[in-house]
């Protein structure tokens, strides 16, 4: 697994939403409307959250 930091820090608003920056949504291919599928994840005794464009498998997205 690698994990790597983008050096973004973003709040959530009184709703629980949080803005992805562009780079990422260029660099993953996020247009508006996409839907994301969330996922959790507990690793040396740290939690994540982690995304994917919803209907695609995770293996899938390793490929690409």
């Amino acid at each position: 697994m690698e994990l790597f930091s983008e050096n973004t820090i973003r709040r959530l608003d009184s709703l629980g939403r949080i803005s992805i920056p562009k780079g990422l949504r260029n660099r993953y291919w996020i247009d508006p409307n996409d839907e994301l599928e969330f996922y959790s994840l507990r690793y040396n005794g740290r939690d994540y959250i982690c995304l994917t464009k919803a209907g695609m498998s995770v293996e899938k997205q390793k490929c690409e």
